[in-house]
C-alpha cells in the first residue's frame, strides 16, 4: 500500500498528488488515502467524491483504472510487503 495525499479542483478532480511509503506531507493536502501502488500513476483518472460524509476516490466518467494481473508469486510478495509496511508503521 502507498500513502497518497491529494488536492482537487471544485469538481473533485485530482489536481496535485504526493505519494509514497511512510511519508509526511510538507504542505497541507485536503485528502489522504491508502492506495495500491498501481494507482499512483493513474490518480489523474480519478476524482474525490464525498459519500455519507466520507471522501472516496473513484474513476472519472469514461476513465478506466488498469489493474495489473499478478502471478501467484507476485501476489504473495505483495502481501508480504504490505504486511511489512503495516508492521513498520506500528513501530
Amino acid at each position: 500500500m502507498v500513502q497518497a495525499f491529494l488536492d482537487t479542483d471544485q469538481e473533485g478532480n485530482v489536481t496535485k498528488t504526493y505519494c509514497g511509503i511512510n511519508i509526511v506531507a510538507r504542505e497541507p493536502y485536503p485528502f489522504f488515502f491508502q492506495i495500491e501502488d498501481y494507482m499512483v500513476d493513474q490518480l489523474f483518472k480519478c476524482k474525490v467524491v464525498i459519500r455519507d460524509g466520507k471522501p472516496e476516490l473513484v474513476a472519472k466518467d469514461g476513465e478506466v483504472i488498469e489493474i495489473p494481473e499478478l502471478t501467484e508469486e507476485e501476489r504473495r510478495i505483495k502481501e508480504l510487503e504490505d504486511e511489512l509496511n503495516r508492521l513498520r508503521i506500528g513501530l
